[in-house]
């Protein structure tokens, strides 16, 4: 059984970091164009959304226009009551089909006022930067990072059942996770798709990021989406990589595991 065209859209391209829309724009547009557009499922914002004078809204109406039926990826790590993260996510509502990161330590009503104000919105819950070395994460809390998100999202599916009295309800679809949560969440909590960032293949330099994982060893290990940035962006030059060499490796390294999961 082949792995459907729609099925290997995967990859959110990280859009960080840019300090102009024409390059923005340009960036997106050499990984949409290039040998990684089968595998790429929309864009990812976070510091873009604020830059003056081409960010907020009009940059995601852009981008769709550029990248059409993708998914805009809105990673603000959204931390506050219902009322203001509600008004924070109708600024981008109904521009395109949207994803957005909340935090883990938002109040279950929170999770439910979403649920009932943007009914056809993903939401990612995230607990844990990949910045923090598992050393400071221990330092500051008594335990490592997947333990820390199973006890808080836990807690958060426990009290999200128990306010909107349905038993089996989760009070979202996807879960960011780095590689030392992916066993933790197809274990504890099967139904919920958990989406990697700091994907590092072997000829890419580790950066800023602390707990990375190559790209196929994170979809072995049960990630459902991919977040991507400097490896389809900038390659590593040092080595001789460049950033359209590093999208093909990265689109081989992807198709060798779907093909990985045909069956004769």
């Amino acid at each position: 059984m082949s792995v459907g065209d729609q099925d290997k859209r995967i990859v959110y391209l990280a859009v960080d970091k840019q300090k102009s829309f024409d390059k923005a724009m340009s960036l997106i547009s050499g990984v949409f164009d290039g040998p990684m557009q089968s595998y790429m499922a929309g864009c990812k914002f976070n510091d873009a959304l604020h830059a003056s004078g081409w960010g907020g809204p009009d940059l995601i109406d852009e981008v769709i226009s550029l990248c059409p039926g993708r998914t805009m990826f809105i990673d603000l790590k959204l931390m506050d009551v219902g009322d203001t993260i509600i008004n924070t996510i109708r600024h981008y509502y109904g521009h395109a089909k949207l994803l957005v990161t909340v935090s883990v330590h938002c109040s279950a009503q929170a999770y439910q006022l979403l649920n009932k104000e943007f009914p056809e919105l993903e939401i990612a819950v995230m607990g844990v930067p990949t910045d923090i070395k598992h050393e400071e994460f221990i330092n500051r809390y008594g335990m490592v990072p997947f333990e820390a998100m199973e006890k808080w999202y836990g807690g958060l599916v426990s009290e999200y059942r128990s306010l909107t009295k349905d038993q089996i309800a989760y009070p979202n679809r996807y879960a960011i996770s780095s590689i030392d949560m992916l066993e933790m969440l197809a274990e504890k909590f099967p139904v919920v798709n958990p989406v990697t960032p700091a994907i590092r293949d072997n000829w890419m330099k580790t950066q800023n990021q602390q707990r990375v994982v190559s790209s196929a060893q994170a979809l072995i290990h049960g990630a459902k989406r991919l977040v991507i940035g400097n490896q389809l962006f900038n390659g590593n030059p040092e080595v001789g990589i460049s950033a359209h060499e590093s999208q093909r490796l990265t689109a081989v390294e992807l198709e060798t595991y779907f093909q990985s999961l045909v069956v004769a």
